[in-house]
């Protein structure tokens, strides 16, 4: 009962650590696997195509912002130049201005010149135009003073090494236009609210033959790059360099970016168009081959994380869901398929093989759907019969065999009896010993009697008790005070059953070989029982068996334990061996059966295990 507690319990703990023990979990968790990682992987496809498609989206809206600022920054730089091809085809400013060089070549009074200068300057305003769309035009003598119309006006004598595009200007021998870097007009001294500016300069020349100074038209570097403030988002870094890698936006030096400077010095490599991936930004390029400049938009790649965020929550919503639906949807499915096979193994448990008589049980009826279950159900429906029916058989013909054997080796004690009591009455008669032949031939006739009844199912321990009495009645009249049997057995061990002959050839083989010692000679037979157990012994003050004989006979007790053979026995010294064997058709593996030999004596202990005695009883050691 408690092997079998603990064998349950050993079955729930490896049900509750094993997963994948029941054909249930484990179809359950493939499922489960299988649907999961379908629904993974189409949401993550999901993802990384939205992924991939909003950048493409936010590549294509830098592009597109870069385009549109590069284009107004042209049309700001196009129509600035404008302004000074205007004073560059200007004749009436050319003459002014040849006049004005004139002038300070006589070193004429300063009326004529103011005069000339103010001449200069209402050219320069009409230039301009009424819109005074520009901020201011300028127009450069040969000594590099400076007649201006615009936020302020005249004539004004200028610091030439303060001047920084006038080097660059020089050496460039085109007359195409220049653009500078963002300045403040550092020769004006006497214009302290000098705000930034980026200019556009051309040089005067007359059709190529000589240079009379240069025409500037300048912008507040507020108002070039209002549009650019204007169309950048907040998470948007524009960085746009002159055709001198200068940057000219943003102006600080600080609010550069190391990845524009890194991206800019690639110009060459990267071509007109470029965008992709830099560092932790996304970026777009453009350069612009007609003035040189280049526009970069950078983003942190976070703002296309943060435009995911929405898809994020529904895709981990959508997983959260697809997790149970997966879950529910795999636990029915595999209750389906596992519920019909738990119903067949719970009817193959029904099933007893071990009992004597086998009934046919009834027909097992699975509900299920599936064609194989029906035809595992019906196959299994008509093996249990078949089972039924071979098993039955053999049981009755393993009993019957069993007791035929035990009826052989019984009837093998009959001449091993009467052979050693018309030995010893033979001797009486020697003797002369009249009176004791004839109580010992009552005797006789009644263990005769006694041995030769056929009881296929044993007797009681009582009834083998008495039977051991008339045998040593025997002994008694020949041996008389010389010997002595003590018997100890409780009233109630007298009514269990056990096989024919087991105690009397056991005094039997004392009074052939144990009496070889000194007398008196003492016999013992005492028993005992128990809740789990009963046994008897046969115990003999004698000089105990010989060590050669006691190896031969567990040789071949051992022989029978392995083999189930029954080894062929002479009458002469057959008696230990033969309850042995009988004791092991009798009781099966319950049978109790130890030898003990010592210089003082030899005790044979008989006995069983009361755990299944009955049921290998029934079948008189089919249980073995």
């Amino acid at each position: 009962m408690k092997s079998s507690k603990n064998r349950l319990l050993k079955e729930k703990i490896k049900h509750a650590v094993s997963p994948f023990y029941t054909i249930h979990a484990r179809l359950f968790w493939g499922y489960s696997v299988l649907f999961l990682s379908i629904f993974l992987i189409l949401e993550f496809v999901i993802y990384a195509y939205n992924y991939k498609n909003s950048e493409t989206l936010l590549m294509e809206q830098q592009k597109n912002t870069c385009l549109s600022i590069d284009s107004v920054i042209s049309q700001k730089l196009n129509s600035m130049d404008a302004y000074n091809k205007n004073a560059l085809h200007s004749l009436e400013l050319k003459g002014y201005l040849i006049r004005h060089a004139q002038l300070l070549k006589k070193e004429s009074s300063g009326n004529e010149l103011y005069l000339n200068a103010r001449y200069c300057t209402d050219k320069l305003t009409e230039l301009r135009g009424y819109n005074q769309e520009i901020a201011q035009i300028n127009v450069y003598d040969q000594n590099m003073n400076v007649l201006g119309s615009g936020e302020y006006s005249g004539y004004h004598m200028a610091d030439a090494s303060k001047i920084i595009w006038r080097k660059e200007i020089e050496q460039q021998k085109s007359a195409r236009s220049s653009i500078t870097a963002i300045h403040q007009f550092e020769w004006l001294k006497d214009y302290p609210e000098n705000t930034r500016k980026i200019s556009v300069i051309r040089s005067l020349n007359n059709l190529g033959a000589f240079s009379y100074g240069y025409v500037e038209t300048a912008e507040d570097y507020g108002d070039f790059f209002a549009y650019v403030d204007t169309v950048k988002a907040d998470l948007e870094e524009v960085y746009i360099y002159n055709e001198n890698n200068q940057c000219v936006y943003p102006y600080r030096e600080s609010e550069q970016s190391e990845t524009s400077m890194e991206l800019l010095t690639d110009t060459g490599k990267l071509g007109e168009e470029t965008s992709g991936k830099s560092g932790s930004s996304l970026f777009t390029r453009i350069r612009n081959e007609e003035n040189g400049w280049n526009i970069i938009l950078l983003q942190p790649i976070e703002v296309l994380t943060d435009r995911m965020v929405k898809l994020q929550k529904m895709l981990a919503l959508a997983i959260v869901l697809s997790i149970f639906i997966v879950f529910v949807l795999s636990f029915f499915l595999s209750e389906i398929l596992s519920k019909p096979l738990r119903e067949l193994d719970a009817a193959l448990k029904k099933m007893n093989i071990g009992d004597s008589d086998l009934e046919v049980p009834k027909e097992i009826h699975i509900e299920s759907s599936l064609d194989e279950i029906q035809r595992i159900t019906g196959a299994l429906n008509r093996m249990q019969k078949r089972i039924v029916k071979s098993v039955n058989e053999l049981l009755k013909a393993n009993t019957e065999q069993v007791q035929a054997q035990m009826l052989a080796i019984q009837n093998q004690m009959n001449p091993h009896f009467l052979y050693n009591n018309l030995t010893t009455i033979s001797i009486m008669a020697e003797e002369n010993m009249n009176d004791k032949i004839v109580c010992m031939c009552q005797d006789v006739t009644s263990m005769l009697r006694y041995i030769s009844a056929s009881e296929r199912k044993g007797v009681t321990l009582g009834e083998e008790l008495e039977h051991t009495m008339c045998y040593f009645n025997c002994l008694k009249i020949r041996y008389e005070e010389l010997i002595s049997l003590e018997v100890k057995l409780p009233e109630a061990m007298k009514q269990i059953v056990v096989p024919k002959l087991i105690l009397q050839p056991l005094v039997e083989n004392i009074a052939k070989y144990g009496l070889n010692s000194d007398p008196p000679w003492k016999i013992q037979i005492r028993g005992e029982e128990t809740d789990e157990k009963w046994w008897i012994s046969v115990e003999d003050s004698g000089t105990g068996f010989e060590e050669t004989a006691l190896e031969t006979l567990k040789k071949k007790m051992r022989e029978f334990d392995e083999t189930d053979k029954i080894p062929k026995m002479q009458i002469n010294g057959m008696g230990v061996l033969n309850i042995y064997i009988r004791m092991v058709l009798f009781f099966g593996r319950n049978r109790i059966f130890e030898i003990v030999s010592q210089k003082d004596g030899s005790k044979i202990i008989l006995g069983a295990r009361k755990r299944e005695e009955e049921k290998d009883a029934a079948v008189r050691g089919s249980g073995r």
